[in-house]
This record gives structure tokens, sequence and C-alpha cells, in this order.
């Protein structure tokens, strides 16, 4: 829950959608969308400054 500098990386599609419909409120941590073309649509990846979570779907991300 302390984490800083928090980075969602999103290929450049799904990051207007992210903008558009998920913006933080001011009460909201902030966060950074980077927009990543190499990355698949509908993966993403999650960086802070000490972790990362691998949430693209090449990497096998479990299916429920």
């Amino acid at each position: 829950m302390a984490a800083r500098e928090v980075r969602v990386h999103l290929h450049p599609e799904d990051a207007s959608v992210v903008r558009q419909n998920l913006a933080p409120t001011e009460s909201e941590r902030a966060w950074t969308i980077v927009e990543d073309p190499v990355m698949a649509r509908g993966g993403c990846q999650i960086t802070t400054t000490t972790s990362r979570i691998d949430a693209r779907l090449e990497t096998g991300w479990p299916q429920s």
C-alpha cells in the first residue's frame, strides 16, 4: 500500500480505454499509464519502486 511511482504499462489502445473510464479521483492514489506498443492487447505490467506484477497474456497469467 505504500508503493511509490506506480506505473501501469498497457498497449496504447488499452491505455486509451483506461484513461477514458478508470481515471483516478483526487482521493485515490495516482498512477502513471505507460503506453507500450509491444505489449499485446489485454495484458499489463504494473511496476513500482519496489515490485513488479507481470500480467501480460504471453506470460501465462492464470485464467479463472
